[in-house]
């Protein structure tokens, strides 16, 4: 039998969008785990500072991820990058969960770079639901 994937609730899964290959959970035990669907062997597992609820794969890299969390923080995690460099955090505008993330399309992107917008360190523009709106990082 296998271990319990999380310690406490998953609050949100998705699965890789590119090959459908691995899915991506999260957790209010801190943790976002990444676990390959066929054999349900886990690849990987990230610990963050707060508790976790929501995530999204980036659509354009298979090797990244997003995560929101309980103090409007948005995490990206790069795969690629071992250890602590795997993480970057974003602070948001208001202390409450972000439930639900996306990223928005590169075209939609590219558009809203062109008439003005900033273009992103990371080259993505992330929106979050939170309990008091919408938030953007970019």
């Amino acid at each position: 039998m296998k271990p319990a994937l999380h310690h406490k609730a998953i609050t949100d899964c998705k699965v890789q969008p590119q090959r459908g290959e691995m899915v991506l959970t999260c957790s209010m035990d801190k943790t976002a785990r990444v676990t390959r669907v066929a054999s349900s062997n886990l690849v990987g597992r990230w610990t963050l500072p707060n508790p976790l609820w929501s995530c999204c794969w980036d659509p354009h890299d298979e090797t990244v991820f997003f995560c929101g969390g309980t103090q409007n923080m948005l995490h990206l995690i790069d795969t690629k990058q071992p250890g602590p460099r795997a993480i970057r955090s974003f602070d948001g505008l208001r202390p409450m969960p972000t439930h639900s993330l996306a990223v928005v399309p590169q075209s939609c992107s590219d558009a809203r770079q062109a008439s003005g917008g900033t273009a992103a360190d990371t080259g993505r523009l992330v929106v979050g639901g939170t309990l008091g709106g919408v938030v953007c990082w970019s």
